[in-house]
């Protein structure tokens, strides 16, 4: 029988208790209201933020779960599930992958392109900043979501249906330990948040 010698031993349980690798799985606060009360008028359509509907909120935060994990490379990747944001008529924004980021912070653009009667393209950038990835680190989250007709003035309608808008978030985390018996989902929690 072949035996480890003591200090490559201590080593590996040095490394095995650090959890070096191993995924970050976060319970997240973040503070949706700037959405939600949204009344910037360029975020609208004509310029106009509905009359009907205002919103005033303190101290209400939505929950959900992120999980972030070191890569080769020095790259880190970062999960959100599922989460969508709606910045009154601007595209909608739907991260559905994992962002790429480095040293924490992460990014990640998107657009799209829309041919019919005219040539549309939609951009959405979302930018995630942690202070640190410890046991309860807090960051921000910047939302852009630009919209613009690739067609010139002669074919793009004076008053298009999409605006551009965007938001910065806060958000207060809280790592929730896992080890090798507890179970973990490999995706975030989601969330859905729309201008009322």
């Amino acid at each position: 029988m072949r035996r480890f010698p003591l200090s490559l031993a201590a080593a590996l349980f040095s490394l095995a208790g650090c959890q070096m690798g191993q995924p970050r799985v976060y319970r997240v606060a973040v503070d949706v209201t700037p959405i939600k009360a949204l009344q910037e008028p360029q975020c609208f359509r004509a310029n106009m933020p509905p009359s009907n509907v205002t919103v005033q909120e303190q101290n209400y935060r939505s929950e959900t779960s992120w999980v972030v994990w070191d890569g080769a490379e020095a790259k880190q990747f970062m999960d959100m599930g599922l989460t969508r944001f709606t910045l009154g008529d601007s595209p909608e924004v739907v991260i559905d992958d994992l962002i790429e980021g480095a040293d924490r912070s992460f990014t990640a653009t998107r657009v799209r392109t829309l041919r019919s009667s005219i040539t549309e393209l939609e951009k959405t950038i979302v930018i995630a900043n942690w202070n640190d990835l410890g046991a309860s680190p807090v960051g921000t989250l910047d939302i852009d979501s630009s919209y613009q007709c690739a067609d010139g003035t002669a074919k793009c309608p004076n008053e298009p249906n999409k605006r551009s808008c965007k938001q910065k978030l806060n958000f207060w985390a809280r790592k929730v330990e896992v080890n090798q018996t507890t179970g973990y989902t490999s995706q975030g929690g989601g969330l859905t948040v729309s201008t009322d």
